[in-house]
């Protein structure tokens, strides 16, 4: 009972509460309106931690034009990586809530967000390869 009462356990919660909504609010009014700029009615909408391979990335290349791909790259430069830092604090604090002396269960998150930055940066890399050559090397 003594636990239940106790005033940190309050703080975890109203930081996990406080994250959620942030992270819903996020999606809502930032994320998903600004990944229209590069969103088509058909294909691929996003590349994401999806099992893709070099034809899957060329085609959803290809039925971009410019301002998209350009949209596109601002999008995994700025508002993905503030998302994975959004989605990170959200999950985190709720495993903090939950799980109070075990800390090492937010490695698995961290290593989700840090894993979200390296894709951003491979397809980056692979944007930009296909921006200067028009296809993609399959080895970057």
């Amino acid at each position: 009972m003594n636990k239940i009462i106790n005033p940190k356990n309050h703080k975890n919660l109203y930081f996990a509460i406080g994250f959620t909504l942030v992270f819903i609010l996020y999606i809502s009014f930032v994320w998903v309106p600004l990944s229209s700029c590069f969103s088509i009615d058909i294909g691929i909408k996003s590349l994401g931690l999806a099992n893709y391979n070099i034809e899957m990335v060329q085609g959803f290349f290809q039925a971009r034009d410019q301002a998209q791909l350009f949209c596109y790259s601002q999008f995994l430069k700025f508002w993905d990586v503030i998302f994975a830092v959004v989605n990170t604090a959200m999950f985190g604090s709720w495993i903090v809530y939950f799980f109070k002396n075990k800390r090492l269960l937010l490695a698995p998150t961290v290593l989700g967000m840090i894993a979200d930055w390296s894709e951003n940066f491979v397809e980056l890399l692979m944007l930009e390869t296909y921006l200067n050559s028009g296809v993609i090397s399959e080895t970057l």
